[in-house]
């Protein structure tokens, strides 16, 4: 049981920043759909964004390599007054560029003692919690307002384990672990993605 909460785990984690095509097209829409311009997914939550052009996020894919001006960038495009990302997420290997750039100035919130405490390394740019995550894909940075950001989870199969099923010949049985859920991004245009940086 241990091993499939952990599996499950692992699972979601990385759907999280997949495409939602896996398994049949039965994985979560990950970030990756929901954080793009039209460029690589032409339609999210069923809306066209060639025809619906608000529907767009901000969406770099030529990256290159790693600066703050980047991230600066990214960041700018994503915010509108006070709406602005307040997550951004990487891989070990562009945070440690990040932090190499950034730790002079370094500072932290609230929020980032808050991540701290649940294991997250953080730290702030820009008001943002910076927060290295393996799972995400290897020359993805996400810039997410997580005001917009939600994990909806049926409530009928919310991580729920099925009766034990036996063999004929056996005196084992298997369990299912069963969830229903999706990762939904209300406002992309709030959100933004960056790929291919190195």
């Amino acid at each position: 049981m241990e091993a499939a909460n952990f599996t499950i785990k692992k699972k979601l984690s990385t759907q999280a920043y997949g495409d939602g095509t896996g398994n049949g097209s039965l994985d979560l829409d990950g970030l990756k759909n929901a954080i793009d311009d039209g460029t690589n997914y032409s339609t999210y939550g069923g809306i066209d964004r060639s025809v619906k052009t608000w529907w767009k996020a901000n969406y770099d894919g030529t990256g290159g390599s790693f600066s703050i001006d980047l991230c600066q960038t990214m960041f700018g495009n994503c915010t509108d007054g006070d709406e602005k990302p307040d997550l951004i997420l990487c891989n070990q290997t562009i945070w440690n560029k990040f932090h190499a750039r950034i730790q002079p100035q370094q500072r932290f919130s609230e929020a980032s003692a808050d991540l701290a405490k649940i294991g997250f390394q953080t730290f702030e740019f820009n008001g943002a919690s910076v927060v290295a995550d393996n799972f995400c894909p290897s020359g993805y940075m996400f810039f997410l307002n997580t005001k917009y950001v939600q994990f909806i989870v049926n409530q009928n199969a919310n991580f729920i384990w099925t009766p034990p099923k036996s063999g004929t010949a056996e005196w084992a049985y298997v369990r299912q672990l069963i969830v229903m859920a999706n990762l939904i991004i209300t406002a992309p245009w709030r959100c933004g993605q960056i790929r291919n940086v190195s």
